[in-house]
């Protein structure tokens, strides 16, 4: 008869794990953004649905447009749909 050793920690477990890239070609769908207030933590504005291949630029045009009070609505092609 053979001991068993136990089961690695999780500590032990997140030591050993490795993050693969993810192919961006293969996501389909969209991610729901909310945002919140840096200052008081509560959520400002509806929730939006972003699709999920928008790559950094398109995210920081969208910020942009979202900070200079442009309604979500107008943003065009970029959001598939404001659920607001």
């Amino acid at each position: 008869m053979t001991t068993l050793l136990p089961p690695p920690s999780k500590r032990a477990k997140l030591a050993n794990l490795t993050l693969e890239p993810l192919d961006l070609s293969t996501v389909t769908g969209n991610v729901l953004c909310q945002f919140k207030a840096s200052d008081t933590g509560e959520t400002t504005g509806s929730t939006i649905r972003i699709p999920a291949k928008t790559t950094a630029k398109e995210l920081e045009l969208l910020l942009n447009q979202l900070l200079n009070n442009v309604c979500p609505h107008c943003l065009g092609n970029m959001l598939n749909m404001c659920l607001g």
